[in-house]
Formats: structure tokens, C-alpha cells, sequence
């Protein structure tokens, strides 16, 4: 494999979590997520842990000490860094670059996995009008910006998140090959 350090992202619900967590399985590389590591911390706060709660915490994380934030997140498994990581749930470019900058001179390969909103909505069960326009709130909050608008462009390798977790971590297994 060409990297042994592999970021995902993607929409919400758009199956990066599951794809990446398989991809992790199957490569033996480690894995660690941005979106654990914010709930973990409303979980430490004592705040729920609904997405209003998360958006406001990983909105304060990535404000704040990105390098921290990036570094501890990269610490959550306890694997050397050596063997790599499979890091899940890239909301911003900024952490991006400030994970490109840690991990230098290693090469850190972005996958974008691409869906539907009508098959993002079913995978949450999201299809009535009042949530819909509970999704359009949500995907306008700032830790969502750069989701579509930069990372999708800024990505190494995108996916068809339509397809089975199987068929897509075939295909990444042979595109990163």
C-alpha cells in the first residue's frame, strides 16, 4: 500500500464511518475518528451527545489548538504512529493540512466518500419534511463548510458512497495498491 496513513471524509451518514472502520479491519491499520473523539468529550462534559451538542464542541476543538486537537486524536489508538492510521470523519481543510503537517514527510491520502442526500436522509431515517429541514440546519453550521465545498476538491481518491462497504473497500484496496 502506497500510504499507510488514510483520512475519510464525507456528508453525514454518507458511510465513511463504516467504510473506513473495514477498511482499518482488513488493512490491519489503525484506527482513530475525529467524531469518537467529540463525543467522547461531551460524554467528559456531561452534554448530550445529539448533533447540536457535537457541532458546538468540535466547533470550539477546531478554533482552538488545532495541532492539540489533531494529536490527540491521533493518540486515541494506541498503536505506534509508525503503523499508520485510518482517520476518520475530516470536517475541515485546516485539520487536514494541520495532519499533513504532523505526519510529514509520510504521505496522508484523503478519501471523499460521495452520496446522495436522498440516500443520506434513508440511512437516518430522515424523510420528512420537518427533518429535512432539521438536515438543512445542520449542514449549514460551520464544522459542515468545508465538507462538500473544499474536501470533496481536495481529495485524493473519491468514492460512490451508494455502493457497499465491501465493493468500496475492494476498490480502495486496489487504488491504493
Amino acid at each position: 500500500m502506497n500510504s499507510k496513513y488514510i483520512a475519510f471524509s464525507g456528508k453525514i451518514s454518507s458511510g465513511k464511518s463504516s467504510i473506513s472502520k473495514r477498511f482499518s479491519e482488513l488493512t490491519q491499520i489503525p484506527y482513530v475518528s475525529f467524531g469518537d473523539y467529540v463525543r467522547n468529550e461531551a460524554t467528559k462534559k456531561g452534554l448530550p451527545n445529539n448533533r447540536e451538542s457535537l457541532q458546538a464542541i468540535g466547533e470550539t476543538l477546531v478554533s482552538g489548538n488545532q495541532l492539540q486537537f489533531c494529536e490527540e486524536v491521533l493518540s486515541t489508538s494506541q498503536s505506534d504512529i509508525e503503523a499508520g492510521r485510518i482517520i476518520d470523519g475530516i470536517r475541515h481543510i485546516s485539520i487536514l493540512k494541520t495532519l499533513r503537517k504532523i505526519l510529514h514527510p509520510n504521505r496522508l491520502t484523503l478519501i471523499y466518500v460521495k452520496t446522495s442526500d436522498s440516500t443520506r436522509h434513508l440511512r437516518t431515517k430522515s424523510t420528512t419534511e420537518s427533518i429535512t429541514s432539521i438536515w438543512d440546519k445542520i449542514e449549514k453550521h460551520s464544522t459542515e463548510q468545508d465538507v462538500k465545498a473544499k474536501l470533496e476538491h481536495a481529495a485524493d481518491v473519491v468514492i460512490d458512497g451508494e455502493i457497499d462497504v465491501d465493493t468500496n473497500v475492494k476498490i480502495l484496496t486496489t487504488r491504493l495498491s
